[in-house]
């Protein structure tokens, strides 16, 4: 299923360099992808630069698998199936390292159908120095290219590509400090944390994240078909 529904989910992905990047900092080693697309809504479009790390569709399988074990619904094919349809649904199993995902103002937190920039860093929705969250114009690709790189302020809520929050974190056992409330200096903690547990689910299929999610959805995975 999943190798058959990913490939139309991964919008981000339009246009890719052919090259990875393997020194992104914090990635080194990785195979970074520098990616072009664009989105229409209401009228108008919008283009977008991205730095993604997806994972493999073999990959989120297991991943999958492993949340499923963990609240002890291995056998249940159900629970899998659950899971791998949110995260199709929900972001198409796309990490972005940094750039921009481009909304609907509506799905953002505004109102209407145009579409905005939301700037991205380690698989969460952040604010730079730059501050072009929710910018509504056409980005030149500099300005783009400086806030993939631009120091962090504050990170928001959900975390790729389980659509974790950081109570889902706690739950499964996550230790780091990420932070609670608006004006909590820790919030810059977040995309580190995630991060950290996307290298370690991409190498060993063992997502902390996914976890928790599967333990605040244990009933409805249960009720699965």
């Amino acid at each position: 299923m999943l190798a058959k529904r990913l490939p139309a989910a991964r919008y981000l992905s339009a246009a890719c360099d052919p090259r990875p990047l393997r020194d992104w900092p914090g990635y080194e080693g990785r195979n970074v992808t520098r990616c072009r697309y664009g989105v229409t809504s209401g009228g108008k479009t919008l283009g977008a630069l991205v730095y993604l790390l997806n994972p493999s569709a073999d990959n989120i399988a297991l991943r999958v698998r492993d949340a499923c074990s963990h609240v002890k619904l291995a056998g249940h094919a159900g629970c899998g199936r659950y899971l791998a349809s949110m995260i199709v649904k929900q972001n198409g199993g796309q990490f972005p390292v940094a750039g921009f995902v481009i909304e609907r103002k509506r799905d953002a937190g505004g109102t209407g159908e145009d579409p905005v920039y939301l700037e991205f860093r380690d698989g969460t929705t952040i604010q730079s120095t730059d501050r072009l969250n929710f910018t509504d114009r056409q980005l030149t690709v500099e300005a783009m290219e400086h806030a993939a790189r631009a120091p962090v302020r504050d990170s928001r809520r959900i975390a790729r590509i389980a659509n974790a929050t950081r109570a889902d974190y706690r739950s499964a056992g996550g230790t780091e400090p990420v932070g609670s409330t608006p004006d909590d200096d820790r919030l810059k903690r977040w995309p580190a944390a995630i991060r950290a547990n996307e290298l370690h689910a991409q190498d060993t299929g063992e997502d902390l994240l996914l976890r928790g999610v599967a333990v605040r959805l244990r009933a409805s995975l249960e009720g699965a078909k």
